[in-house]
């Protein structure tokens, strides 16, 4: 009974911690993935800048409490690097945060740039 007492806390900030790892990682995997979609889509001339921001929203999972913000490059850059911006909240990105690490931390951002065909 003492050594659960002992070992019971570590264990169980360890197990909140790999949630936290898991639910972060998840969350930017999938930034990446709409990212990575807006972006091929706006370097090849499918869509403007306005089309790409509509196909990263629509490509991000809908989370409850999860605001993302898409930033697109504009249209009329003089260079023909193209690139789309998806970000959100540490703290919405999180499952839990016991310890309040995440809370105050930077923003989870993830940009992906192109080269723009033709």
């Amino acid at each position: 009974m003492i050594e659960m007492a002992f070992v019971l806390p570590g264990l169980l900030i360890l197990i909140l911690g790999i949630m936290e790892f898991g639910s972060i990682f998840f969350i930017h995997n999938n930034m990446l993935f709409a990212a990575r979609e807006a972006v091929r889509a706006y370097a090849v001339g499918e869509v403007d800048s306005a089309g790409a921001k509509v196909i990263a929203e629509d490509k991000l999972p809908p989370y409850a409490n999860i605001n993302y913000t898409v930033k697109v490059s504009p249209d009329n850059a003089t260079n023909r690097e193209r690139w789309v911006e998806v970000s959100c909240p540490m703290s919405q990105a999180a499952i839990v945060d016991p310890l309040g690490i995440v809370s105050g931390a930077q923003p989870l951002t993830v940009r992906v740039y192109m080269r723009q065909e033709n």
